[in-house]
C-alpha cells in the first residue's frame, strides 16, 4: 500500500509541474466579478437487487431483496480560476426509499417506526468543496466535505466493495482527489466513517485505484484498502483491515472488433490484525482471473478467485458482544471462499450475464443474472439485477477528452443500438 500511494503522489508532482505556481493560484477581482455562477446536479438511481441464496443454505449471506430509489439534488455557486481551473461550494439532500419499507400497525413492533414514513425519506446531507484543474494534459479533480460515492471513479472488484454498501451507504465523509491524463487515472479517498462515542466505534476507510494503458490493448494497475476499525468508550477490539491488490489486463477489443474480449489477472493480498490477539496479524492472498465477453450490448463476465479467505474475523465477535462481519469487511462474504476459517485454500466463482445497452451518455441501464459458486463450486444461490442510472453533470459536462471522446464515438458507431432502437425493441 505504501508503495502504491507513493506512486500515486509521484504522478499528482508531476501534474503540478507543469503549470507554473503563479498560474495556478492568481486570481483577479476581475475574473472573480466574471465568472461566478449558480450551478446545479442531480443524480436519480433506481435499483433492483433479487438474492436467492437458499440453494447454499445462506451460509455466506442471508437472501433478500434490495428493491429503492434515490435523488441526490445538490446546488451551489461555481467560480472560473484562468480558464482552467473551476472552484464550486455545493449544498444537497439525499433522498432514498427502500420500496415496501413502511411502518407497521403493530405497537412495539421495531416496523412500527414512525421513521419509516414516506415523508421521512431524508437521510442525510450532502455538502462539499469541489475543484477542477486542467494541468498541462491533466485534468485533476478534488473534493472535501461530504459527497456521492460515484464521485469515485475507481474500478474496483467486489472484494473491496459489496452491492450492499454501495446501496445503504451513499456518501463519503471525507476527502477525494482523482487525476486523470491520456493514457493514466489515479484517484485516493478518505472516508470517515465513525466518531469515537459511548457505543459507536472510531472508524475510517482509506482506498486508492490506479490504472496506466501501457498500449491500446494492455494495461496495469492495482487497488488498494485500508479499514480502521477502533474502539468506543466502553470496549476496544481494534481491528486493521487492509487489502492490495495488484493487476494487469489483456484487452483484445482493437483486434476483434467486439465491445469487450478482455482478461484481467489479479492477486490480493490482506494484511489483517484483532489488537486483542497476540499475534502477528493475518495475512490471506490469493490470485483471480476475469475474463470478460461482449457484443451487441450482451455480455458475459466470469471471476475466478483461487486462495484463502480475505475475511479471516468475519465471524469473530468483538468485546461489545457484537460480531464482526460486514463492519469490518465491506467486500462481498462470498470472498470468504469457505464458509469457516479454515486457512486452506479453495476456490470461488462468480459468473455475470448482462444486457447493457447505450441509451444516452446521461443515462445507464443495465439488467444482469449473477450465480454464485464458493467453497470449490459449491452452488450458493444467485442474484437478478436491474439498475438505472440518470446524472444530469454527463448531459451538462458531456466528455471534454478528445481521446475518451473518440473511442466513445468509435464504440457506438461500431457496437451499440441507438435509443429509438432500443424503445422499439421493447
Amino acid at each position: 500500500m505504501r508503495g502504491a500511494l507513493i506512486i500515486f503522489t509521484a504522478a499528482a508532482l508531476l501534474t503540478v509541474q507543469e503549470v507554473p505556481a503563479q498560474n495556478f493560484f492568481s486570481w483577479s477581482a476581475k475574473d472573480r466579478e466574471a465568472k461566478v455562477r449558480f450551478v446545479y446536479d442531480v443524480n436519480f438511481e433506481y435499483d433492483f437487487d433479487n438474492r436467492e441464496f437458499d440453494k447454499g443454505n445462506e451460509l455466506f449471506t442471508e437472501s433478500a431483496t434490495l428493491f429503492g430509489a434515490r435523488l441526490t439534488p445538490s446546488i451551489g455557486l461555481s467560480a472560473g480560476q484562468d480558464g482552467r481551473t473551476t472552484h464550486k461550494i455545493m449544498i444537497g439532500i439525499d433522498v432514498m426509499k427502500e420500496f415496501g419499507k413502511r411502518p407497521v400497525n403493530i405497537d412495539g413492533s421495531p416496523e412500527a417506526d414512525k421513521g419509516l414514513e414516506n415523508t421521512r425519506l431524508f437521510r442525510e446531507m450532502t455538502l462539499y468543496y469541489g475543484i477542477d484543474s486542467r494541468l498541462g494534459r491533466w485534468n485533476v479533480k478534488g473534493y472535501a466535505g461530504m459527497f456521492p460515492r460515484y464521485f469515485s471513479e475507481g474500478e474496483y472488484s467486489k472484494a473491496f466493495f459489496s452491492d450492499s454498501l454501495r446501496f445503504y451507504d451513499n456518501n463519503l465523509e471525507g476527502a477525494l482527489v482523482k487525476a486523470r491524463g491520456p493514457k493514466s487515472y489515479f484517484e485516493l479517498a478518505f472516508d470517515w466513517n465513525g466518531k469515537f462515542g459511548q457505543d459507536r466505534r472510531e472508524e475510517f476507510i482509506m482506498f486508492s485505484y490506479g490504472k496506466h494503458e501501457v498500449t491500446s490493448w494492455f494495461s496495469l494497475g492495482y487497488s488498494l484498502m485500508y479499514h480502521h476499525y477502533a474502539n468506543t468508550a466502553e470496549y476496544g477490539s481494534v481491528v486493521d483491515n487492509g487489502l492490495v491488490q495488484p493487476f494487469v489486463r489483456f484487452g483484445f477489443e482493437p483486434f476483434t472488433g467486439l465491445q469487450d474480449l478482455s482478461v484481467k489477472l489479479s492477486w490480493y493480498q490482506a494484511l489483517q490484525s484483532d489488537r486483542r490477539l497476540d499475534n502477528p496479524g493475518r495475512t490471506p492472498g490469493g490470485a483471480e482471473v476475469t475474463i470478460g465477453v461482449r457484443n451487441w450490448n450482451v455480455g458475459l463476465e466470469n471471476s475466478l478467485y483461487t486462495g484463502r479467505n480475505l475475511m479471516p474475523f468475519y465471524n469473530s465477535i468483538d468485546d461489545g458482544g457484537f460480531k464482526y462481519g460486514h463492519n469490518v469487511y465491506t467486500g462481498s462474504p462470498f470472498y470468504r471462499v469457505t464458509p469457516w476459517s479454515t486457512g486452506e485454500w479453495s476456490c470461488y466463482d462468480r459468473l455475470e450475464v448482462y444486457y447493457e445497452p447505450h441509451i444516452a451518455d446521461f443515462l445507464d441501464l443495465r439488467l444482469a443474472v449473477v450465480a454464485h459458486f464458493p467453497d470449490g463450486f459449491k452452488y450458493g444461490g444467485m442474484q437478478q439485477k436491474l439498475s438505472l442510472v440518470f446524472n444530469l453533470d454527463r448531459l451538462l459536462n458531456p466528455v471534454k477528452s478528445p481521446a475518451k471522446k473518440q473511442k466513445v464515438l468509435r464504440n457506438r458507431k461500431r457496437h451499440y443500438i441507438t435509443a429509438d432502437e432500443f424503445f422499439r425493441g421493447i
